[in-house]
Formats: C-alpha cells, structure tokens, sequence
C-alpha cells in the first residue's frame, strides 16, 4: 500500500495525495464454499473531478465483482473512493 494507505485500485493519474472511502454498494447473490476458487477483478467505472470548499476533489468510482470457477458471479462491490490534496 501507499503512504495514504489507498487500495491499489486507486492509482489513477489524478493531481491529488490523500484518499477516503466515501461509499459502498454491495451485492451478494452467494457465499462461497470453503476451498472454492474464487476470482477478484476490479474496474475503474469512473472518474470525476468536482470543486469543493477545499479545493479540487476528485471521485474515483471501482465496480469489484467475485465469480467462481465457472465464471458466475457470486458478489459485486460498487466503491466510491474520495481524493484530494
């Protein structure tokens, strides 16, 4: 992790040191079994600069989606991560 302790999802070439998580959305079809394979991909869904009281702050929007071996998804994380300087 980096100093600001940011998920490497977050490595977006934006002008901004600090992150914070701002929100969470989640969806579970299924758990998994113990010992089942599951695969973790994740995806930059969005990126949007705003101007805040502080300054510039820019929205980082990540879609996580959990599948089992045969490719069905299990679960899905919509995040929304804050960075600014």
């Amino acid at each position: 992790l980096p100093p600001d302790g940011s998920p490497i999802e977050l490595h977006v070439p934006v002008p901004a040191n600090r992150a914070m998580g701002g929100a969470s959305e989640y969806i579970v079809r299924r758990l998994a079994l113990v010992g089942e394979l599951v695969t973790v991909r994740s995806v930059l869904k969005d990126v949007q600069a705003k101007c805040g009281k502080a300054g510039e702050i820019y929205a980082i929007v990540v879609q996580t989606d959990f599948t089992d071996a045969s490719g069905d998804l299990m679960a899905s994380e919509k995040a929304t991560y804050l960075k600014r300087n």
